[in-house]
């Protein structure tokens, strides 16, 4: 990455981080949740108990905060617990947003390094790959609030601020999404020679890993926001199975966006390498059958390691980039 596109890069990051932390710390929400923590803590005077549970009663009148005011004088939540798993949950976001800002700047960088023919079937192929990831948002999002179906009474915790917070993440992850089309249309159209198609392959591996880890890190903020809301007195943290559910709604996305634009590019470093073991071994006499020659054979393999083109899932960064979100998901049940 260039200077000066690095430290737009950093720049905005930052700039992300930090609008999404403050949206968070200064909400309503956030607002109620502290003061609910320390009101049904053991600690509170009985007259600090009263004034918070006052504030409770006209300033949190969402399904939530009702049933938190209605625990209050059962549940005792360990106030230290609380702060630090809502303290936990929005550095998460923060961190989500500051990764995706920086890996748009890096997309675009690489798409205009790419440049891709503009036609119709290159934006046809852009907007559908979109449209794909936006799938797993409005399943899990959009469908139940449409259908008026609710996974528990929690489920408006900071919603004001969750309208806004995944469609700006998504907006700046979209040129990742677009950058892995761009390398398959690329690979498609243009004639290559190996240099360029070692290059397309490096790219085409450093997008799938940006996505990767952009999308563990929305399964995290899920399970992190799950186990703030179980902080609260009477709250609940979601099961376990739902968060695994999402990662791998997430890595079956991010399968489907990647193996064909793989398969693409593989298909013609393939027809490059062969090209250029026959150019190589081209004048020499060797035993066997043309193409099946132990020499042919362990050129060609050098060829493949060297590039990358063994199966899409074979090799280990492509396995653990496109499993990522499983990954993550799997790894945050255990501490549920």
């Amino acid at each position: 990455m260039a200077g000066r596109a690095y430290i737009v890069a950093v720049l905005l990051a930052l700039g992300a981080a930090a609008l999404v932390a403050w949206q968070l710390s200064s909400a309503n929400d956030t607002t109620c949740f502290l003061r609910a923590v320390r009101a049904g803590s053991a600690t509170q005077p009985q007259m600090a108990h009263q004034e918070k549970k006052k504030y409770l009663n006209e300033h949190c009148q969402s399904k939530t905060f009702t049933t938190v005011v209605s625990h209050l004088n059962v549940d005792e939540p360990d106030e230290l617990q609380a702060k630090s798993a809502l303290a936990v949950w929005i550095a998460l976001v923060a961190a989500t947003a500051a990764l995706a800002a920086f890996v748009g700047v890096r997309s675009v960088v690489i798409i205009r390094e790419l440049n891709p023919p503009r036609d119709a079937r290159f934006i046809g192929r852009c907007l559908g790959a979109l449209a794909l990831v936006a799938v797993p948002f409005l399943i899990f999002q959009g469908l139940p609030a449409l259908a008026h179906v609710e996974l528990s009474r929690f489920d408006g915790f900071e919603k004001a601020q969750l309208r806004w917070i995944p469609l700006l993440i998504g907006v700046l992850v979209a040129p990742a999404v677009i950058g892995l089309q761009a390398i398959g249309r690329v690979a498609s159209v243009r004639m290559l020679v190996l240099p360029d198609a070692a290059q397309l392959g490096s790219r085409l591996r450093e997008l799938v890993g940006m996505l990767g880890a952009i999308l563990s890190l929305a399964v995290l903020d899920t399970a992190g926001r799950s186990q703030t809301i179980d902080k609260l007195p009477g709250g609940e943290a979601l099961p376990s199975t739902i968060v695994l559910l999402w990662g791998s709604a997430f890595a079956l996305v991010l399968a489907l966006l990647y193996l064909p634009v793989h398969q693409r590019w593989a298909a013609k470093t393939a027809s490059l390498i062969s090209g250029e073991v026959t150019r190589q071994l081209s004048g020499t006499s060797l035993p066997g059958t043309p193409g099946f020659r132990p020499g042919e054979l362990s050129l060609r393999k050098e060829l493949d390691e060297t590039l990358g083109v063994e199966g899409p899932l074979k090799s280990i960064r492509g396995s653990v980039a496109v499993l990522s979100p499983i990954i993550a998901a799997a790894v945050s049940s255990l501490f549920a």
